[in-house]
């Protein structure tokens, strides 16, 4: 819902308008692109016509090709001009993109523009994409909202600190709909944020700062991604990252599921049958243990079903040994399971 997004431009400039489209389908936008949309024998006018006027986002990219030409162009112009009528006046619809340093047209000079070449641009695109659909989403009835469109961005946290650190605390909940309990949900998200701040400001507190020049880099971000894999299971993954002028920077990652209607955790026995968790582990590191994980084996006897750490993938089921190995292992305290050799009880 709300994800359509026509890409105007130049046929001299389709390199860019494919590196537009490929960014915005790599983030679950339903972009529009002439060569890609248009098949043999289709009224491309009318296809045009109709992609414009269902389109939700318009990203028109303007180079000294594009303005120098007279006719379709100038009619696609016109063409989206006239749609953005129909919207309010603070609305984001109309995205000038400047692939060079072309003059922008008259008619299109309102609309604030970015260059494709200015640092973080498709993040910034994103971002305004993001921001006028989380607008629309907002008036749409709890019923009418799609499962896919249960997660929303919370509003940043202002982490009260009076060190150094610069700080980044943005996160995901869920928005109120028909599919589950989204305040069930978000107590368990705004828990692990807190408890992270929490952490950070005892350690600040109990340890102070040190005053080395490396300090100037200190930094503290927390967030999180929120997957619904279908209408029975949600899994969020909370994240920190922060360094306070140690030798490296600390990163931790962890997961946490949920079986909907009734909400409730999952836990590890949930997905998968075994007798003993030691047991279970040990066999699976022996055969499933690369040359550089070898050292797991040397934990398995710190793990227990309330600290298990696990999510998965396509191809894998993987466990985390984060919370119990050596902070200096993290990039490779995990195990990979392939999902065709275990037998699970849940379906993922």
């Amino acid at each position: 819902m709300y994800r359509k997004v026509f890409i105007s431009h130049a046929s001299e400039d389709t390199d860019d308008a494919e590196f537009i489209y490929n960014f915005l389908k790599a983030n679950h936008y339903e972009p529009w692109l002439d060569f890609k949309a248009l098949k043999v024998g289709m009224q491309w006018d009318y296809e045009i016509e109709q992609a414009l006027r269902e389109s939700d986002f318009v990203v028109i990219l303007l180079s000294k090709v594009e303005t120098n030409k007279r006719g379709y162009i100038q009619r696609e112009i016109k063409r989206m001009d006239r749609y953005s009528e129909e919207k309010l006046s603070d609305d984001i619809y109309i995205l000038p993109i400047l692939l060079d340093d072309c003059e922008v047209p008259r008619s299109l000079s309102k609309y604030q523009y970015m260059k494709i070449s200015q640092a973080d641009f498709a993040y910034n695109l994103l971002d305004s994409l993001n921001i006028q659909r989380e607008k629309y989403l907002e008036t749409v009835a709890i019923n009418d909202i799609a499962l896919e469109d249960c997660i929303k961005k919370s509003d940043s946290y202002k982490l009260k600190i009076s060190s150094p650190f610069d700080f980044q605390i943005e996160y995901y909940t869920c928005r109120e709909n028909s599919f589950f309990d989204a305040n069930y949900i978000n107590s368990f998200i705004e828990r692990e944020v807190y408890d992270l701040i929490d952490a950070f400001r005892n350690s600040e507190s109990r340890y102070g700062l040190n005053s080395s020049p490396q300090m100037e880099h200190a930094y503290i971000e927390i967030g999180n991604s929120i997957v619904i894999h279908s209408p029975e299971i949600l899994s969020v993954s909370t994240g920190i990252s922060e360094y306070s002028g140690g030798v490296h920077p600390n990163h931790y990652l962890s997961h946490k599921h949920f079986a909907l209607n009734p909400e409730r955790t999952l836990r590890l026995e949930d997905f998968i049958e075994y007798k003993c968790l030691t047991e279970w582990l040990t066999d699976k590191v022996d055969k499933h243990a690369k040359e550089d994980q070898d050292f797991l084996s040397d934990y398995i006897n710190a793990v227990d079903e309330e600290n298990i750490d696990f999510h998965w993938d396509n191809d894998s089921f993987t466990i985390k040994f984060m919370s119990v190995t050596p902070h200096v292992l993290t990039a490779i305290s995990y195990l990979e399971i392939p999902k065709g050799e275990l037998e699970l009880k849940i379906k993922i």
